[in-house]
């Protein structure tokens, strides 16, 4: 890694943000709705407070490590074979999220646009054309996540501010409906689509100045909070609770009943499909390259590359295994609690673990000029 042009705030706040936001954001009101009901923006919050702090545990287990990927301090804390088994369970995990989550896209496709395509060509093409992109180097990374940032931004913000203009906010009140365990089950279900921002925790020894990982997860976790409540409060004011949990992807059918003024555009959907292919492409990348990264990781290898093409054909078998839609979501709620609760409670256990041992320790404002270390054997 040694002469590499370190990663800065705003580049990892660009791949925190552009991550968190992909397919997910045309089901999340159909997913928090159907647990929450009305409370579905509420449950949306706390998801999203529920992912920060998941964040903020990794973040602080690896700043005490600031030289070391995940599963580097993994192996110095749990031992050589056991911080790898926990690296192979991150990479195993994060290769689920990517098939499902290229899955999820190829119905959607096969749904709305290519409609005699077999699903079996749409996510091969899909996770090839992430497997390519995963190739490319931790800064290649970043770059390309910043400057796709704004293609994905800008026009689902104006198209969510459009779509309150035709919205009813009575369809949203009361904001709390004393269903307890309906919104916890919601926020554990909008929490799980931004763990992608897991990889937080393969930028940091890469990061021009370490701390200010806390200032990328303030400022990406704040737009990506306030993007996905706006698109289930206006997903939920225009379609209404009941309606929304009648369709896998709302966010689609709300963008299909809404015009910009001055009807400039006769099919906004056209020009919203075009959006979210690219936001779906930087997720896939960065939980693909998650896993692919994870893998170079375990084996101690200082390219990743290999594993980059090996992966797809698991990746594809994975994505074909639910038997239809319905079982698919079934699929992705298990796989998210998963998620949840390994985000959670690892990070913990590392963090007990090298306060207890007495490793690790406080991280320089700047980055210093050696590369990655490993762990001691």
């Amino acid at each position: 890694m040694a002469g590499r042009q370190p990663i800065t705030t705003t580049q990892a706040t660009a791949v925190l943000v552009s991550t968190a936001i992909g397919v997910g954001v045309l089901s999340l009101p159909y997913l928090v709705a159907s647990e929450a009901g009305g409370a579905a923006p509420l449950a949306t919050v706390l998801g999203v407070g529920f992912a920060v702090g998941a964040l903020a545990l990794n973040i602080a287990v690896g700043l005490r490590f600031p030289a070391m990927s995940i599963i580097r301090y993994s192996e110095a804390l749990l031992g050589l074979w056991l911080g790898k088994a926990a690296g192979a369970l991150i990479a195993l995990l994060f290769g689920f999220l990517t098939a499902l989550a290229a899955r999820e896209f190829g119905e959607i496709v096969m749904t709305t646009l290519l409609h005699r395509t077999p699903i079996e060509v749409v996510l091969t093409l899909t996770l090839l054309m992430a497997a390519v992109s995963a190739r490319h180097d931790l800064t290649t990374f970043a770059y390309i996540h910043l400057f796709y940032l704004p293609f994905i931004l800008i026009p689902i913000w104006i198209i969510m501010v459009v779509a309150l203009r035709f919205g009813d906010p009575l369809q949203v009140m009361p904001v709390w409906t004393g269903d307890w365990l309906g919104v916890a089950k919601g926020a554990l279900s909008a929490s799980s689509l931004f763990q992608g921002a897991f990889v937080i925790t393969v930028l940091i020894p890469f990061l021009q100045r370490p701390r200010l990982a806390w200032r990328v997860i303030g400022m990406g976790m704040a737009i990506v909070g306030a993007l996905m409540t706006t698109a289930v409060v206006a997903t939920l004011t225009v379609l209404g609770t009941e309606e929304t949990k009648q369709f896998f992807w709302p966010t689609l059918e709300l963008i299909r009943s809404i015009t910009l003024p001055g009807e400039v555009l006769e099919r906004i959907d056209v020009m919203v499909a075009i959006v979210w292919v690219v936001a779906v492409y930087t997720t896939l990348f960065s939980s693909y390259y998650l896993s692919v990264y994870a893998c170079g990781e375990i084996v101690h290898l200082r390219d990743h590359r290999p594993f980059a093409l090996a992966l797809l054909p698991f990746m594809v078998a994975v994505a074909l295994l639910p038997q239809d839609v319905h079982q698919l979501y079934r699929v992705i709620d298990g796989t998210g609690y998963v998620i949840d609760a390994v985000s959670v409670a690892y990070p913990l256990l590392l963090l007990v673990l090298a306060r207890l041992r007495g490793k690790g320790g406080e991280v320089s404002d700047e980055r210093s000029d050696s590369e990655p270390s490993s762990p001691p054997s």
